[in-house]
């Protein structure tokens, strides 16, 4: 084999190399920024929720967007997340006795 084509043959390999590296990078950065996303999408509709709940006469089509916006929340919610909501909400309600046997 000449010197040539084993030069050519390494940088043929190299290049397609670098290019899946390239790749596989590129698509976990957009999976993270999907997720980043994802998770801003479900915040500001819990926060919409709570605020049309709070705003409105507790009927049951504002209490049913909560709980859904909750619930789509604690989906991608981290556990730290899901522990202060259920501790503020025993807290606002006054059984964080209860809360603290719980956790």
């Amino acid at each position: 084999m000449s010197t040539n084509l084993l030069i050519s043959v390494i940088g043929a390999i190299s290049a397609i190399a670098v290019s899946l590296v390239a790749a596989f990078y590129a698509s976990r950065n957009n999976i993270v920024l999907q997720t980043r996303k994802l998770k801003e999408d479900h915040y500001v509709s819990y926060i919409e929720a709570l605020h049309g709940l709070m705003s409105e006469n507790k009927n049951k089509e504002s209490t049913a967007k909560y709980v859904f916006a909750r619930d789509k929340l604690f989906i991608i919610a981290s556990e730290e997340v899901v522990k202060k909501y259920y501790y503020t909400k025993a807290k606002l309600s006054g059984n964080l006795t209860i809360y603290m046997i719980v956790i």
